[in-house]
């Protein structure tokens, strides 16, 4: 099993029990259960720092459009631009479903104005670069909630000319490559009208708003602010970054601010929260490492293509031909100008003379049967445990298969080895027996 499988059973372990709302006693048992070096892991999330305003679980409590309008109206107003907005509460955080086959989609902080329009805010923690996407359809989305019939209301009541807008906020703590590689000293971008090819102003119903939270940070730490508004900037600086000292040390300005920290503080405590986030960036973890390996395949089996075709033709005219010189001239100056840059920054010469011809050979098949594979003996080592850690709290077979969805044939298996060693239940035995019958 690899370590990204091993992630993901713990991710649903403790993603069970917050979805099922369990109460304390059972996740402190679960919590029990596991081996130390999960434990540690756990106890590191919440050591000596809050848990990030980004979160999903505590950015919607700290931003709650019934529970603190005027927080909700503070951030929406000032990104907008519009010092009118006022916010009269929350509605559904679920889009409109067109049929039972559609995808749900769901919004981060919904609020409703008082001008009859809706907002949503949405906090995006990790880089994606479909974000142009995205916003086209949560946008619609919103827009077909504003032209649709509430209760109480009747058809002829709604035209085209008397739906109210939208307004869509996008928080980004990693900026998509189209927003950090545009120079301008701004962070915030809104779009509030469309434009024809020959000039004509379109009005929208929609204003949409990119906002770079890390852009911003960088900012604040070099005594900058491309829109001159301190408090704002304070505000998305927490939400970029709530344990930075110098972000901390600013808010304490702010009774705004300060009350936002002590929140924040106050819900880190609650066992419910902490496996909530933890479930939260065991997910963000989960997905960065899927990312990173497609990448790195990707890569591999470019440079396998290339490096074959560059010896075969010689080190002169190697890709000259085959990558738009990207090899030929990428011995010489370490693939400065190859594959668009990626092999000349990224691997530095590292496949093209620290791996002598066999890393193409070799990681091609390699890779390929290391992923069918999959496991490897260091994993096996730490699944064993788990079992049986969770055998010593007297769970049954099928409650340890149902806690951890690893399969009950194999969850038996580990049983009936350890039953041998009872009642002491010697994990490191167990794990022995287990490997010598595997083999």
């Amino acid at each position: 099993m690899t370590d990204i499988t091993v992630k993901r059973t713990v991710k649903k372990v403790f993603g069970k029990l917050a979805a099922k709302g369990r109460n304390k006693e059972e996740l402190e048992a679960l919590y029990d259960s596991l081996p130390s070096d999960i434990q540690e892991e756990i106890n590191h999330c919440f050591a000596d720092k809050l848990p990030e305003l980004s979160s999903d679980i505590i950015g919607k409590a700290v931003f709650n459009a019934d529970i603190h309008p005027e927080r909700v109206k503070y951030l929406i107003s000032e990104l907008a631009g519009d010092k009118t907005i006022e916010v009269k509460g929350s509605f559904s955080n679920e889009g409109a479903v067109q049929s039972v086959y559609s995808k749900k989609m769901l919004f981060d902080i919904p609020a409703k104005l008082s001008d009859l329009r809706i907002a949503v805010v949405e906090l995006q923690k990790v880089k994606q670069q479909f974000f142009a996407k995205r916003s086209d359809l949560y946008k619609s989305n919103m827009l077909l909630l504003q032209y649709s019939v509430n209760k109480g209301q009747k058809k002829e009541n709604i035209d085209y000319d008397d739906v109210k807008g939208v307004i869509l906020i996008f928080l980004f703590c990693k900026s998509p490559d189209l927003l950090a590689e545009y120079e301008t000293t701004h962070y915030i971008h809104r779009i509030n009208e469309q434009i024809t090819d020959t000039g004509i102003k379109v009005p929208a119903l929609d204003t949409v708003i990119y906002v770079q939270l890390d852009k911003c940070l960088e900012q604040f730490k070099n005594h900058m602010d491309g829109e001159n508004n301190r408090e704002l900037q304070q505000l998305l600086c927490m939400i970029a970054d709530i344990n930075d000292e110098a972000v901390k040390e600013s808010a304490k300005e702010s009774r705004f601010l300060s009350e936002i920290y002590n929140e924040v503080g106050e819900l880190s405590k609650e066992r419910e929260v902490q496996m909530t986030i933890l479930s939260e960036e065991m997910e963000k973890m989960l997905y960065e490492e899927e990312m990173a390996a497609l990448r790195k395949a990707a890569k591999s089996e470019g440079y396998g293509d290339g490096y074959g075709e560059g010896y075969s033709e010689g080190r002169d005219k190697g890709y000259s031909e085959g990558r738009d010189k990207g090899y030929s001239e990428g011995r010489d100056k370490g693939y400065s100008e190859g594959r668009d840059k990626g092999y000349s920054e990224g691997r530095d010469k590292g496949y093209s003379e620290g791996r002598d011809k066999g890393y193409s050979e070799g990681r091609d098949k390699g890779y390929n049967e290391g992923q069918s594979v999959g496991r490897n003996e260091g994993d096996s080592v730490r699944l064993v445990k788990i079992i049986v850690a969770m055998l010593k709290k007297n769970m049954t077979v099928g409650e340890i298969a149902h806690l951890t969805d690893i399969p009950e044939e194999t969850v038996n298996r580990v049983v009936k080895i350890a039953k041998q060693f009872a009642p002491e239940y010697d994990s490191d035995k167990v794990v022995s027996e287990y490997l010598n019958d595997t083999e």
